[in-house]
């Protein structure tokens, strides 16, 4: 019963930063917008310092900081990302923006991420970034992006592109689909699965990955902004 509500609780949590700062942010006004990002990020810091003071050792802070991280890394990419965008004279409506867009955006985040995390003495191997099996994780991963690249490749064709245009989009749309799996390795399971695990156990911490990433991700239009 003290995971379900652990469960339901970081559930609810982690998806009032991401839909505010992702699924949501384009329909909220700027100003409403910084004053909740910066409100969220602000609030989890207070409840993670506290509770950390109270028992260093416990699992409980360290998810309310991940919470922090999380909304600190995603305001400073939204606030910075169009950094490239604005050196390289790109504009954001072309698939080249919008490819060096995502790739600052994640940039700019995964390093915040990393250096709140190592700001509490831990490592970035604590986000799974480390190597692994490589082997296995380098088959797993090709076969997907073949099966998944061949999906997308008789989409794009049946809605009437042709293979110049997807030769041109190409290189652009590789860019921006790696540069976000990386982002969402670390934003939504990195940062995580590890701090969730001891208080609600493996399997639940792996359902709350899927079913936060479900929700954020519902209603994105990268595909057609992108095409």
């Amino acid at each position: 019963m003290v995971r379900g509500g652990r469960f339901v609780l970081f559930l609810a949590l982690s998806l009032c930063v991401y839909l505010v700062a992702m699924t949501f942010s384009e329909t909220i006004g700027d100003g409403v917008e910084n004053a909740a990002r910066l409100a969220m990020a602000a609030a989890f810091l207070l409840v993670a310092l506290f509770m950390r003071r109270r028992n260093a050792e416990g699992a409980s802070w360290r998810v309310f900081y991940a919470l922090f991280a999380a909304a600190a890394a995603l305001y400073v990419s939204w606030r910075f990302s169009g950094v490239g965008n604005r050196v390289l004279s790109i504009p954001l409506n072309s698939a080249p923006g919008l490819a060096i867009a995502k790739l600052s955006s994640a940039v700019l985040t995964v390093a915040a991420i990393v250096l709140l995390v190592r700001a509490v003495g831990k490592p970035a191997a604590s986000l799974y970034l480390r190597l692994g099996n490589l082997k296995l994780g380098l088959a797993v991963g090709l076969i997907g992006f073949a099966v998944l690249s061949g999906l997308a490749l008789v989409q794009a064709l049946g809605s009437g592109m042709n293979w110049q245009n997807l030769r041109a989009l190409a290189p652009w749309v590789l860019v921006f689909i790696l540069a976000n799996g990386f982002l969402e390795e670390i934003l939504f399971r990195g940062l995580f699965l590890g701090r969730l695990e001891p208080l609600i156990g493996r399997w639940p911490a792996y359902g709350h990955d899927a079913r936060r990433h479900s929700r954020t991700r519902s209603g994105t239009t990268s595909t057609r902004r992108i095409t």
